[in-house]
């Protein structure tokens, strides 16, 4: 089930951009990625994905802690200099890639000088 939802959200966010993009209307959208410690070496893959769902932008917002099983996907402390070097890559990837990176709390910027 969870597959086949997955496809329906990209075919009507690939639908949604092949009508803005061809015939000038259709919605702009952002590509979000709530980073955690599963996910964070995988952000050229969601780069990749923005830019083949013409997505306005891409955001990789930093998890928020709401119990113990938010906690337990955290970062930690050793995953600190794979986890700048991987957000590092990220932003420059996305740069060359001309995907745009909403950035609105600053939390790459500041990830990046850790």
């Amino acid at each position: 089930q969870t597959a086949r939802n997955y496809e329906r959200v990209i075919s009507n966010l690939r639908s949604l951009s092949e009508a803005r993009v061809k015939k000038g209307y259709g919605a702009h959208f952002t590509l979000m990625c709530v980073l955690n410690r599963l996910n964070y070496r995988d952000l050229k893959n969601y780069i990749d994905l923005a830019k083949e769902l013409k997505a306005t932008r891409v955001w990789f917002k930093p998890l928020e802690i709401h119990g113990p099983t938010h906690r337990a996907l955290l970062p930690q402390q050793d995953d600190a200099i794979e986890f700048k070097r991987c957000i590092g890559e990220a932003v420059a990837y996305a740069k060359k890639a001309k995907v745009n990176i909403f950035d609105g709390s600053s939390f790459l910027s500041q990830a990046t000088e850790l």
